[in-house]
């Protein structure tokens, strides 16, 4: 009994080593799938593959927005101007003192050659006045008044003489505005300003601006035809006898 057995066993062995050894002994490509119960082959799984390399790998976004710098300066210029030119690029070191930037200078030599022109043409008229008091043709007064009434700039305005009377008491004719431009008057209350200011009596007489056309005249009760005249400067004039007539010296002029 025991020697059937053993018998038996050894046969197993034997088998199992023969089935393992046929398994070993066949090339994987010869191995067939098996399929599941059922009779369908079985699905194979989707496998990607790639070269294995190294690299850099980075991440960009794209986005819309300003920039802020942490520090900013205002530059503005002493005087107002048009810039005519730019002596630097952006970016670029500047030195303390340098030029950064040209005004355009034009305006400013026009108010330049203007007055200039001014004071040529006040010393002109201030030569002209020391002459005629070397002549003895002014007083020395009327020199002094012409050097120290200052200019009173109110602008240059236009007169209109659109009205014609006589007064009754001087019997004058005389050609008149109907209006006194507001210029006019401001002139005149300021001109007497610095006069009185000066020692000088303010007139009690009511300003009446007009232009003498004849004396000794007889009323009238005619119109006439407007007369405009342009206002640009103020004359400082004295007057003298000259027999039967009235001789009159420009001592001064002031643009307005």
């Amino acid at each position: 009994m025991k020697k059937l057995l053993f018998l038996l066993v050894a046969v197993g062995v034997l088998a199992a080593g023969g089935y393992y050894w046929q398994r070993a002994a066949v090339p994987p490509a010869q191995k067939v799938a098996v399929s599941p119960p059922g009779g369908k082959p079985a699905r194979a799984l989707p496998v990607k593959a790639g070269r294995v390399a190294t690299g850099r790998i980075s991440e960009e976004v794209s986005a819309v927005g300003s920039l802020l710098a942490n520090e900013s300066v205002m530059i503005r210029p002493e005087v107002e101007g048009r810039i005519r030119a730019i002596h630097f690029a952006e970016g670029q070191l500047v030195q303390a003192g340098g030029r950064l930037v040209s005004l355009d200078s034009s305006e400013v030599e026009a108010q330049l050659a203007a007055v200039k022109a001014e004071l040529n043409l006040n010393r002109n008229r201030m030569r002209r006045a020391e002459e005629l008091q070397a002549k003895n043709f002014i007083s020395a007064e009327a020199l002094d008044v012409a050097r120290g009434v200052p200019p009173i700039p109110v602008g240059p305005f236009e007169l209109t003489f659109d009205a014609v009377g006589v007064w009754p008491e001087s019997k004058i004719l005389w050609l008149a505005p109907s209006t006194t431009p507001d210029a006019l008057t401001q002139l005149e209350e300021r001109l007497w300003t610095e006069l009185v200011e000066r020692g000088f009596r303010a007139e009690e007489r009511v300003y009446r601006p007009h232009v003498t056309l004849a004396r000794r005249a007889r009323s009238v009760e005619s119109a006439v035809d407007p007369v405009s005249f342009p206002v640009r400067d103020l004359a400082l004039v004295e007057s003298f006898p000259d027999g039967r007539n009235v001789h009159y010296e420009v001592l001064e002029r002031w643009a307005l």
